[in-house]
């Protein structure tokens, strides 16, 4: 069988066969020698992405499949004739010279008029295999012949040409390794730099220029006061409600002093904040936070929708791979406290750790391993307390209160009295315009980047 080539070929080049290139080999019949061990090359040792003998059997001879016949050396081809758009194809390396090969895998043995390498990567070309694949014969099994392979056509340039081609391909392969090792650490230096964005923001570094520009604004400290006695007021307003459904109206104002005030903060070992800025916990900023439900829910085809740790990307949900529970389980989840648009969700046990993520207006539930914060209205920035939980500051104090082995979680007390930095109000939101400034150049080069690679190994391939 032939295929056509371009004739249009440089000076000196030739056209010949695959065939007329290349040397036979010998065959054994192991079976033969029942008691020695055979090392045995099939299409299942062929590592078809890397191209490569990665995975040689070994059997006594009187254990030898029937198709274990061929003997190869060093430097050989081997091309498997099954599916060949599969492109099991490898070249033998020194340790494995003289082990047995299938007879389903055609033997290239390079004479000396081919380079060896030129021939690998000539049938390692996507156009050969299309040639060649177009020659498969049979519907469960297609397979080309051992003649069909050697019967195709080659262009054959000079001798010392092959090798500068066979240089250039290696080079470009290399480059584009090189490119890919790039790339993938590109994911990795982005995080770092979106984790040094969420630190500097919490240490007062983006909004420095926006402080000289606005120095009379009201300072946090005052801003905590006013939370404090926000939250007296919420407390009180509950507790005589409390009372007076129960029959009871107070006589005095004894019943006040109940009221645990949130404990204070000793700063004396915290990073110096910004002039302005206090230190306070995250239990002081927050209206209400709860736990999820600890029991695992029942999934419907359809319903409301429940949010699992796996959904959870830094800043927000991914509901793609939607789960549902029905009206009667959503209901009894939601009993304690009902999510809403610009609550947080923040993932405190298992393999997505110390992630959160803020609630948009679709109507959801809680899973496992995961606590909800809503920020105090008026005093402290919705989607500032998601980057803030987000933030290596948090994440650190996170760490360093995981307990369990078995399933290593954070409690939620102990969430509760994480040190924070509070802004004052009007700075938060200029943090929080600074934050997403940051994050939307990041994916933008997130999306230039994998762009120009795409683009890079489409160059190299051709």
């Amino acid at each position: 069988m032939s295929f056509e080539l371009d004739n249009n070929l440089p000076q000196n080049w030739g056209i010949t066969t695959i065939g007329e290139l290349t040397l036979p080999y010998q065959t054994a019949q192991p079976k033969k020698e029942p008691e020695t061990e055979f090392k045995y090359v099939d299409i299942g040792s062929i590592d078809n992405n890397t191209n490569t003998i990665t995975n040689p059997k070994t059997f006594l001879g009187k254990d030898a499949p029937s198709r274990a016949r061929r003997i190869v050396a060093k430097g050989d081809i081997l091309f498997s004739t099954v599916r060949t758009y599969l492109k099991n194809i490898a070249r033998v390396s020194d340790d494995l010279d003289g082990i047995l090969t299938s007879t389903g895998i055609a033997v290239l043995r390079a004479s000396f008029a081919v380079d060896s390498n030129f021939l690998f990567y000539f049938v390692l070309s996507d156009k050969f295999i299309r040639n060649i694949s177009s020659a498969m014969d049979g519907t469960l099994y297609p397979a080309v012949t051992d003649s069909d392979v050697a019967s195709a056509k080659i262009p054959l340039p000079p001798l010392n040409e092959q090798k500068r081609i066979v240089g250039k391909i290696e080079a470009l392969q290399r480059r584009s390794q090189r490119v890919k090792e790039a790339i993938d650490a590109i994911p990795q230096l982005l995080d770092q730099f979106r984790q040094s964005v969420l630190a500097a923001a919490f240490r007062g570094d983006l909004t420095a220029d926006w402080r000289e520009n606005n120095p009379d604004v009201e300072p946090a400290s005052v801003l905590l006061e006013k939370i404090r006695a926000e939250r007296r007021r919420k407390w009180e307003e509950a507790e005589l409600e409390k009372m007076k459904a129960k029959g009871k109206v107070p006589k005095d104002d004894k019943w006040k002093q109940k009221y645990k005030e949130p404990e204070a903060v000793d700063d004396s070992n915290l990073p110096e904040l910004p002039d302005g800025w206090c230190w306070g916990i995250v239990e002081l900023i927050c209206s209400d936070i709860v736990d999820c439900p600890h029991s695992t829910a029942k999934y419907t085809e359809k319903g409301k929708i429940i949010v699992r740790t796996s959904d959870f990307r830094v800043g927000r949900l991914d509901l793609s791979q939607t789960k549902f529970v029905s009206e009667e389980t959503f209901e009894q989840r939601v009993k304690r406290l009902r999510p809403k648009k610009g609550d947080v969700l923040y993932s405190r046990e298992g393999g997505i750790f110390g992630i959160a993520c803020l609630v948009s207006d679709t109507e959801i539930c809680m899973g496992q391993r995961m606590m909800l914060l809503r920020a105090e209205k008026n005093f402290y920035e919705e989607k500032l307390l998601m980057w803030l939980m987000n933030s290596p500051q948090i994440f650190g104090q996170a760490k360093s209160k995981v307990i369990g082995t078995a399933s290593p979680h954070v409690n939620v007390a102990d969430i509760k009295r994480f040190y924070i930095p509070i802004p004052p109000l009007k700075e938060q939101r200029d943090i929080v315009f600074k934050i997403q400034q940051y994050w939307f150049t990041i994916e933008s080069i997130e999306k230039q980047l994998l762009s120009q690679y795409l683009c890079q190994n489409k160059s190299v391939k051709r």
